[in-house]
């Protein structure tokens, strides 16, 4: 969390215009959880957090 935190909000004036972070549906669903996301339920969903999965944070100002 801290290491998103700088890239995306702390230093975000001189972070790179794109910050990758890539993990497995498990770090996607510990992130989720740490953001205080409410459950969802995608249509045809066969597991909770769907194998290949992925949070977008859009830069809405620089």
């Amino acid at each position: 969390m801290k290491y998103i935190d700088k890239a995306l909000v702390t230093d975000r004036t001189t972070s790179p215009k794109i910050t990758l972070l890539v993990g497995h549906d498990s770090n996607i669903a510990s992130l989720l959880t740490a953001l205080d996301f409410q459950p969802y339920q995608l249509h045809d969903q066969q597991e909770r957090t769907p194998i290949g999965g992925k949070i977008v944070f859009p830069a809405l100002a620089r």
